[in-house]
């Protein structure tokens, strides 16, 4: 529909043919200059395929997305989304149903970045930061909730069933994540996330109401919620009402609850 958008808002738009090329490829939108500007109610049918980075259902870099849903596969290189490759605003209210498939900040909704209430239903394949829901929480996104995750996970080190990899640079908040998916890796491999990280000065950090119900298998720090838990010492993480049921299977630092903690 749009390959650069500057200032414009996309509504209400429908693609179903196959895009494909080398970088900034969206089903729906190359790539956008400003998260500032809305993208809603769009609905992606066709694959999209990238030789190199930002790939997404429904848009390859930035945006500020929601009430979209991606049906066809997604492939690329680093930032690779079911929704969107990378972003520095919430996706929200969005659904995933393709094949998402890349190297670095790979997610069923978001290679890098946060979201709220979303969900995937496609299975996610990658190297390194890998996630259910998002592949690399961070930036300034300072929590991610009420998403939940049904597809089967892959990948090398961070891995996780919602999240590769849970951190920002201010307090942390993440509630209500649920995976169900079968998660799989090699080092820090989690059910909801493969690590979560609270550190900097006398930041906070809250993980409430996660569960995980799916199987979690690797080698080292394999948590049923958690593959690492990092909080820096003058820091604190408070984690309550969280529940895992899936069977872990691993070698070294292996947990229902966290693989590896340090702080």
């Amino acid at each position: 529909i749009v390959g650069d958008m500057y200032s414009e808002e996309v509504h209400n738009c429908t693609n179903k043919a196959d895009i494909s090329g080398e970088s900034y490829i969206g089903g729906i939108i190359g790539r956008s200059y400003s998260d500032g500007y809305n993208n809603s109610g769009c609905i992606n049918s066709g694959s999209v395929t990238a030789t190199g980075d930002y790939a997404g259902g429904i848009s390859g870099y930035r945006g500020n997305v929601k009430d979209c849903e991606n049906h066809g596969s997604v492939t690329g290189g680093n930032y690779v989304g079911g929704i969107i490759g990378y972003t520095t605003k919430c996706i929200s209210t969005s659904l995933n149903y393709g094949i998402v498939s890349g190297n670095t900040y790979v997610g069923g909704i978001i290679g890098r970045g946060y979201m709220s209430k979303c969900t995937n239903h496609g299975n996610v394949n990658g190297i390194q930061y890998v996630g259910g829901l998002t592949g690399h929480n961070k930036d300034r996104g300072g929590y991610s909730d009420y998403g939940s995750n049904y597809g089967d996970i892959k990948g090398e080190t961070y891995v996780g069933g919602c999240a590769g990899f849970l951190s920002s640079a201010y307090d942390l908040k993440i509630s209500a994540l649920h995976n169900s998916g079968k998660v799989e890796g090699i080092s820090n491999v989690g059910g909801v996330a493969g690590n979560v990280s609270c550190t900097g000065s006398k930041k906070k950090g809250i993980l409430s109401m996660c569960t995980n119900t799916g199987d979690v298998t690797g080698d080292e720090n394999i948590g049923g919620l958690f593959g690492t838990l990092t909080i820096s010492t003058s820091s604190t993480m408070t984690l309550t009402s969280n529940s895992t049921s899936g069977i872990i299977t691993g070698k070294t630092n292996v947990s229902q609850l966290y693989g590896l903690g340090s702080g």
